[in-house]
């Protein structure tokens, strides 16, 4: 047992390294240094080297005790060749139930080395014959379709932001559009007379692609019947993150690292496209005039379709409130509660945005606008999911990775004078 003891010992502190190092990266937000790529990829071939020979001691060790009758054998979901994930209900994240099955299945045969889980996997088109042989400690392994494109899904609804802006597919990191901020000229003229040529002005609009990541530990002492439910978690999860960070960076971002170097609305605007509520401070205390102001600054185009952009308990204290105070209700519409209009334009819930009811005074309130004519948010891929068991291995877990990589543009900010076809309400 010493030796087994001593080799655990050594892949533990092998991992420990890796995990170091990963910490780091993570923390100051940036990729391995080919020094910190050079010492992971040697501590990994280590590990991958020396891991097949502790788990043959250990399993010789396990036969002995078994031999001599003082083992009790653990009937263990990754151990079990007989092992099958089973869906008793529909699935409140997947399309269907037969999606969530395949996602429970890749679950099992990747995290949790289910043979029969990897057999399924293989005959189905979920993982590749090459990602089952061997112990691949340093790769992992790509997720099948259907879970991508169900985070992909689930990331659309839960983000108001990716909604509501024109969403441009980027087929390289950087992404270059040309936009017209210059409208050619007409003249009159008379009968033979020459016409005055005009030029339209344009600029460019670069899209350039930010990595967004999540990395989480999931345990690998989970029951059979969890690894659906588990699927159905972790998918959740991911797409419900990466919306949330979506909607930060692009209503607020200030380029900043929090928000991947991404200058959101509430940065960007200039003076043309901002409202101030004078002397109003909180949103208990904004009055129609102040949303009035908004409505008539905004520039509108033929076709465009202004919301307003607002937290819950903004609405509430705001726009409902005056709502509730011009009358007119009876006990069948107070009942039923206010739709999400106001002012004749709709109202889109953003939990990012403000929220505060006191020490508001010069913050932001709210936006109103069309975003699908003033932002771009480029699209450099969809999600991409792997899972790898050897990060965690000392805490017996194994790790989850999403990425995504993406960029926003605001390209209609107004100018000192003149709004844009977005503006901000802010307190005064």
């Amino acid at each position: 047992m010493s030796n087994a003891y001593t080799m655990k010992k050594q892949i533990e502190a092998k991992l420990d390294e890796v995990v170091r190092i990963a910490s780091r990266a993570k923390a100051e937000n940036r990729s391995y240094t080919d020094e910190e790529e050079k010492k992971v990829t040697q501590l990994n071939d280590e590990i991958e080297r020396d891991k097949p020979v502790y788990d043959s001691l250990i399993a010789n060790i396990k036969s002995r005790a078994a031999v001599a009758g003082s083992e009790k054998i653990h009937s263990k979901l990754r151990d079990s060749d007989e092992h099958k994930v089973r869906t008793q209900k529909a699935s409140s994240v997947f399309a269907s139930s037969d999606a969530a099955h395949d996602a429970g299945m890749f679950f099992a045969a990747t995290l949790f080395g289910s043979r029969k889980a990897e057999r399924y996997c293989e005959s189905h088109g979920l993982i590749s014959n090459a990602m089952t042989e061997g112990n691949d400690l340093r790769g992992g392994a790509a997720v099948p379709e259907v879970l991508e494109s169900t985070i992909v899904e689930l990331r659309e609804q839960f983000g108001v932001f990716r909604q509501e802006s024109t969403v441009i597919p980027m087929s390289s990191d950087s992404h270059i559009m040309p936009k017209v901020v210059g409208e050619l000229t007409s003249y009159y003229v008379s009968e033979m007379a020459q016409i005055t040529p005009s030029d339209m002005t344009l600029t460019q609009i670069r899209l350039t692609a930010r990595k967004l990541a999540t990395l989480t530990a999931v345990s690998s002492e989970l029951e059979e019947d969890a690894v659906v439910s588990m699927a159905e978690m972790l998918t959740r999860s991911i797409a419900y993150s990466f919306a949330l960070e979506e909607d930060k960076a692009g209503f607020l971002g200030d380029s900043s690292i929090t928000y991947g170097g991404i200058s959101g609305l509430n940065t960007l605007l200039a003076a043309g496209s901002t409202v101030t509520a004078t002397s109003r401070q909180t949103f208990g205390a904004l009055t129609m005039a102040d949303f009035e102001g908004c409505v008539g600054k905004v520039k509108q185009w033929a076709g465009s379709s202004p919301k307003w952009y607002i937290s819950q308990a903004g609405w509430a204290n705001s726009m409902q409130r005056l709502l509730n105070a011009a009358g007119g209700n009876d006990l069948a519409l107070l009942a039923m509660g206010p739709t999400k209009m106001f002012m004749g334009y709709p109202v889109v819930i953003s939990q990012v945005l403000p929220q505060a009811l006191t020490g508001t005074t010069g913050t932001l309130a709210c936006f109103f606008g069309d975003l699908k004519q003033g932002v771009y948010m480029g699209s450099r891929r969809g999600v991409n999911v792997q899972v790898d068991p050897s990060i965690y291995f000392t805490q017996d877990a194994l790790a989850v990775r999403a990425t995504q990589r993406y960029d926003i543009n605001i390209h209609d900010r107004g100018d000192a004078s003149n709004a844009g076809g977005i503006v901000k309400l802010v307190f005064g």
